[in-house]
């Protein structure tokens, strides 16, 4: 088989891989109906980067094997927004489904600024990581993430790199969006055995058995 052919199965498996990321936290929020110990501001900074990440793949014509993975974190997002209003009756967040028109406005209007605003995506894993494990540590726990969710995360950022290593990608800002994502589960790996709840699969019986996940979120 050919090393381009290698590297695509690497890069849709690993896009599929990030379909599957979000989707047990979403259905964790569902089933508990409680976003607490999971941060909204880690939430919205995420929209942030990925909201411009998605608007530069179309301005810079990018692949489908790139644009995919976008596309699917983007949709994703909006969901988690809505939860945040749902569980927490907070209509303020709804502002935040503004931020990919503005994304699209700057990058298409305003094309000489896409050298700045391509690291946003890389910047805003880096950034929103702070909030979403101070998240955990405030109440020490990390019940309110889905574990599962990050395995899920790192197998796509493992297989994200293989596709960058066997394509030769010469685009920075690409490795650095796998190998934060990387080290974004294994923290989260080792607040789950700092605190004795590491797990493959989440429960959200267990989630309601935490007294501690009562606080007041993020």
């Amino acid at each position: 088989m050919e090393p381009e052919h290698v590297a695509k199965i690497c890069g849709y498996a690993s896009a599929t891989f990030y379909f599957l990321v979000d989707l047990p936290q979403i259905y964790l929020n569902f089933r508990t109906k409680s976003t607490e110990g999971f941060s909204s501001l880690a939430v919205c900074l995420r929209m942030i980067g990925n909201s411009f990440n998605f608007a530069l793949c179309f301005a810079e014509k990018r692949s489908l094997e790139l644009i995919f993975p976008s596309l699917i974190l983007f949709v994703v997002h909006l969901i988690q927004i809505f939860q945040f209003v749902w569980t927490r009756r907070a209509k303020p967040y709804l502002i935040f489904y503004s931020i990919p028109v503005v994304a699209f406005l700057v990058v298409f209007l305003i094309p000489s600024s896409n050298f700045i605003t391509r690291y946003f995506n890389s910047a805003s894993q880096v950034i929103c990581s702070v909030p979403y494990f101070y998240a955990c540590i405030r109440i020490r726990s990390t019940l309110g993430i889905s574990l599962f969710g990050l395995h899920l995360n790192f197998t796509a950022s493992i297989l994200g790199i293989l596709m960058c290593m066997i394509n030769c990608q010469p685009d920075n800002v690409i490795w650095m969006f796998y190998f934060i994502s990387v080290m974004y589960s294994v923290i989260g790996f080792g607040l789950a055995f700092a605190y004795d709840e590491y797990r493959i699969f989440d429960s959200a019986s267990k989630h309601s058995k935490k007294d501690v996940l009562r606080l007041e979120p993020i």
